[in-house]
């Protein structure tokens, strides 16, 4: 299972897997194609290394696929494996098929990447590259907050007890942590919430309350501060 865990102090995205932890960043593009389980993963160590160094066309190559996290390692979900004694599973309208909500988180993943690609670039004085010149800090700043917003609008499609709702607190941790609008900020925490009553994990608690203290010292005069969120699993 994907836990994300916000702590309110300053640090950066760590991964607790020794696969790709150890590598170096430069020789992780030569050693992971698309096709490999843990291609988002070394995808993501690659930003928080050398983000000036990634491409967007890296994240967009990405064909999907949760593989890497332990939960969804052994094949496609399908219906019969939903757990939690989720008896409304049964009741919520068939209108969004497992393959549209798998092809849904997905593309949540995706834009999360992309929210933390261009966060990256936007708060850290960097060499000049070929991505730098593209993203300078002013158009990282609007392609930001245009990723946010769509990451809100494509996670309002996956069902709110989705088979993947464990899966979804990493990328909405990330998507979190850079909103700006107090419609995504109510939807964010209505999300939390639910799962908070599902599962009743209290890193998911945790990080709701991070959240809000955050957004409120925001509304008060505080600087966004930077967060470690680290992925378990």
């Amino acid at each position: 299972m994907l836990a994300s865990v916000a702590l309110g102090r300053p640090g950066h995205y760590t991964f607790d897997t020794a696969t790709f932890n150890s590598i170096p960043v430069g020789i992780l593009p030569s050693l992971l194609s698309t096709s490999d389980t843990f291609y988002f993963p070394a995808l993501i160590s690659r930003i928080t290394l050398a983000v000036q160094d990634v491409r967007l066309a890296d994240i967009d190559r990405w064909p999907g696929g949760l593989g890497w996290l332990p939960s969804y390692s052994s094949g496609p979900l399908i219906p019969s494996a939903r757990t939690h004694g989720d008896q409304a599973l049964e009741k919520r309208p068939r209108s969004l098929g497992l393959d549209a909500e798998t092809n849904a988180v997905h593309a949540f993943y995706r834009l999360a990447a992309k929210t933390y690609f261009f966060r990256r670039l936007h708060d850290q004085d960097l060499p000049m590259t070929i991505t730098t010149l593209a993203y300078p800090p002013f158009i990282a700043k609007r392609r930001l907050e245009a990723c946010t917003e769509e990451a809100i609008n494509v996670l309002a499609q996956i069902p709110s007890l989705s088979c993947y709702d464990s899966a979804l607190l990493w990328p909405l941790s990330v998507v979190a942590n850079a909103m700006t609008s107090a419609k995504g900020q109510a939807y964010v925490i209505k999300r939390l919430r639910g799962m908070e009553e599902r599962f009743g994990f209290d890193e998911i608690k945790a990080f709701r309350e991070a959240l809000e203290a955050m957004w409120m010292g925001i509304e008060n005069g505080r600087e966004r501060g930077k967060w470690e969120v680290r992925l378990v699993g």
